[in-house]
């Protein structure tokens, strides 16, 4: 098996959401399945700014779908979409 580079769009529920924040919940609730690269923040409109999250994990089956689960479940995320997946 080999590793897995994903890239994941967070969409914050609003412009009052302290990236920061998110971005220290992410590390600590994502740092314990997967290794995060880089987290960019990517201006979407009036204010607003997505989180790009980079991640390496073990191509196993699941993981993928495991982390989306643990992103979409801190507080002030919106929504999370896969941007992309390749293979490494």
């Amino acid at each position: 098996m080999g590793t897995v580079s994903i890239v994941y769009k967070v969409m914050p529920k609003g412009i009052d959401v302290d990236l920061q924040t998110l971005k220290n919940a992410l590390l600590e609730q994502v740092g314990g399945i997967a290794a995060v690269q880089n987290i960019e923040e990517k201006p979407i409109a009036f204010g607003l700014k997505a989180l790009m999250v980079h991640i390496h994990v073990e191509d196993k089956g699941g993981i993928a779908d495991r982390l989306e689960n643990t992103i979409a479940g801190l507080p002030g995320v919106e929504s999370v979409g896969v941007e992309s997946v390749t293979l490494i």
